[in-house]
């Protein structure tokens, strides 16, 4: 059984990054260039994003409900194919009407793809060892905009962006699907999985807290979610604004993945230590110091390079919360369940996180955009320790 989790881990591993970087991140590269060609606003490219986010957070209370009857791995096989149609008609796009329809049919093909699934398939296979096996996925799943941006670029200037689409719709089509369809192990096995050894992972709270602690990460998620999924897309854009050149923008905004791989390595050999709200709330307290520290050395590359630094061992962080946090207090039985609970509000703050970010920016300033990111934060943080408060008054083995 540790070889399937291994090996189901190393599967997901590939085709989040594949998913993730072929999707989600492209406009942070090729705003402009779409733009351009389509005839918009890259505030409207931006909103593609948006799109796909709000149709996935739609559906995802639905399809957490059928991954915890049926199993993950059919679905991530049939999201991967209906991915790389959707990426296909992007590549295919004549205008604003036709490029919003892409992204919708991208908001249910990357439901069925990406986050969700793809972590309950770990908690239904590795039972009360998926907190770990989660970790090693965000490992990778943080390499994403770090190997898609440069990827990215280099193929738009080689084939164009259209003709790029089409290469990755094929790489969804051809290594993805056939991953998810043909290694990915069956429902029996990983209920099998679940049950061997010490079970699956049990709630940490009693059944009268399942809704104080939903709403709780609900709002927490919410707030760091809007911070690090609108940022990333406009890292570099940030970074030019405060004094950088677009070449230092460009290498420190790359390096972002990176340093999230080098947190979340440290949580994972640590993790063990540390229970999950613990590390919740020290990434979100790390975020929000993150934006005090950009505000304050404005202009200076030391401050860049620092900000870079500690903002990305936050967001990290705050990645893995958002998938190993409903696990310890829901468990493994419920997951998929709870997760597409906390999916819309969660979805929605990130969907509208890319736009409002643009449109802050541009009308009010960086600056006044950087103190918007800090003060979500901080909230995240208070809603991290509301969450702490009800899992001590209502813990399950009390």
């Amino acid at each position: 059984m540790a070889q399937e989790i291994r090996r189901a881990t190393a599967v997901l591993a590939v085709t989040q990054v594949v998913g993730w970087g072929t999707t989600f991140y492209l406009p942070g590269v090729l705003s402009r260039t779409m733009a351009a060609d389509i005839g918009v606003s890259p505030e409207f490219i931006f909103g593609g994003v948006t799109i796909m986010l709000v149709v996935s957070g739609v559906i995802s209370p639905t399809l957490g409900r059928l991954l915890d009857r049926h199993g993950a791995a059919p679905f991530l096989a049939a999201g991967s194919l209906l991915t790389g149609v959707s990426v296909a008609l992007l590549g295919l796009v004549t205008g604003p009407v036709t490029y919003a329809l892409a992204w919708l049919a991208l908001g249910i093909s990357t439901a069925l793809a990406l986050t969700l699934p793809s972590f309950t398939a770990i908690a239904q296979l590795a039972g009360h060892n998926a907190r770990q096996s989660m970790i090693v996925l965000m490992l990778m799943t943080g390499l994403s905009s770090s190997v898609a941006w440069p990827v990215t670029v280099l193929l738009e200037g080689l084939v164009g962006w259209r003709w790029m689409c089409m290469i990755f719709a094929a790489v969804h089509v051809l290594v993805c699907a056939p991953l998810h369809a043909w290694v990915l192990p069956r429902r029996r096995t990983m209920e099998r999985g679940a049950a061997d050894g010490a079970g699956g992972a049990p709630p940490v709270v009693k059944p009268s807290g399942f809704r104080p602690a939903v709403i709780a990460m609900m709002a927490a998620f919410a707030c760091s979610g809007f911070v690090s999924w609108g940022l990333s897309l406009h890292i570099v854009e940030l970074l030019r604004e405060v004094g950088m050149s677009p070449s230092l923008a460009l290498t420190l905004g790359s390096s972002m993945g990176a340093l999230q791989v080098i947190a979340r390595l440290i949580e994972f050999l640590l993790g063990k230590r540390v229970s999950p709200i613990a590390s919740a709330i020290f990434a979100s307290l790390v975020m929000t110091f993150s934006f005090v520290l950009v505000a304050a050395l404005k202009g200076s590359v030391a401050g860049a390079t620092a900000f870079i630094l500690i903002y990305s061992i936050g967001s990290g962080l705050l990645g893995v919360t958002r998938v190993a946090l409903p696990l310890w207090v829901f468990g493994s039985a419920v997951y998929g369940t709870y997760s597409g609970k906390i999916a819309p509000v969660q979805n929605f703050s990130f969907a509208l996180a890319p736009l409002v970010y643009a449109i802050v920016a541009e009308q009010a300033g960086v600056t006044a955009a950087i103190a918007m990111c800090g003060a979500l934060a901080a909230l995240a943080a208070l809603c991290m320790v509301a969450i702490g408060l009800v899992v001590r008054r209502h813990r399950a083995d009390a």
